[in-house]
């Protein structure tokens, strides 16, 4: 199934900038398409109870992995850092789908700074958002067709159930009963995060993940300043788990694993900060 029409919010979203023209005709392809869902619902819903089914626990492959589940599913909020490889988002975005499916959340938000390397704005694609963000967002976007399935992943997409939107997108809003997933997140501001971290209701969770060591922003970056904000604040604490990976806790192996090392050991001779020292702070 592939994606045809703006999703709901999306036309609301954006509706200042279609015309009349525009808009109704957006309106006519979800009516076509809703009724398409309603003469399959019963095979849908059929689908779904089998992947409900079928779901298979996830499992750890070290303590530090172990540790993550259990923020995952004890913590409103969450933040992980570290070395690649590690397994920070597979865990979290096969967490997330899974809860979408026994429907203990009814939404899933998955966002990301819009911001390249060396710190650079990226290149403008071609199509809406979803389009724009499919080829920075891949890998946590085949988890979720794999355990929705692409029909399902599709299906949730045009419902607005799964927003996948850039991390500007998203400052301001208030969410209810959702998971945001906010990948790459050593590469917001400050003021980013602090607009994001003070709209997230009692009933939702936030998962951050990133990397320290390859933050494209100068100077403080907003997951370091959250992450010395917790440490902090013992308040904050209690709603709040932190997972610090270090390149001992790759899964990857091979190339990635090997690169790595290598890594480390030459900023460790440069005396340079190295995944390790910085999970130290």
């Amino acid at each position: 199934m592939t994606r045809k029409a703006l999703s709901y919010d999306e036309i609301h979203q954006f509706q200042e900038y279609l015309t009349p023209h525009q808009i109704k005709r957006l309106e006519r392809q979800h009516k076509k398409l809703d009724k398409q869902e309603q003469s399959t619902g019963v095979k849908t819903e059929k689908h779904h109870n089998e992947r409900v089914q079928n779901i298979k626990a996830i499992v750890p492959l070290n303590d530090k992995q172990a540790h993550y589940l259990q923020c995952l599913q004890n913590c409103n909020q969450i933040f992980s850092y570290g070395s690649a490889g590690v397994g920070k988002t597979y865990l979290a975005i096969s967490y997330c789908a899974q809860e979408f499916l026994k429907k203990n959340i009814t939404k899933i938000i998955l966002t990301r700074p819009n911001i390249g390397i060396g710190g650079k704005v990226p290149a403008a694609l071609p199509g809406g958002v979803y389009e724009k963000m499919e080829a920075t967002l891949a890998e946590p976007i085949q988890i979720l067709k794999k355990i929705l399935s692409p029909d399902g992943f599709e299906i949730a997409l045009r419902h607005s159930e799964i927003e996948i939107v850039p991390f500007e997108y998203i400052r301001g809003r208030s969410f209810s009963n959702a998971i945001i997933i906010v990948n790459e997140a050593q590469n917001t501001t400050v003021d980013e995060m602090v607009s994001f971290v003070t709209r997230v209701g009692e009933d939702s969770k936030v998962i951050l993940d990133g990397d320290l060591f390859q933050t494209d922003i100068k100077g403080l970056n907003g997951l370091q300043w959250a992450i010395d904000m917790v440490k902090s604040n013992p308040k904050l604490q209690e709603y709040t788990g932190i997972v610090e990976f270090t390149s001992e806790d790759i899964v990857r192996s091979g190339l990635c694993r090997e690169w790595v090392f290598a890594i480390e050991k030459f900023y460790k001779k440069n005396n340079t900060p190295t995944y390790e020292t910085i999970a130290r702070k």
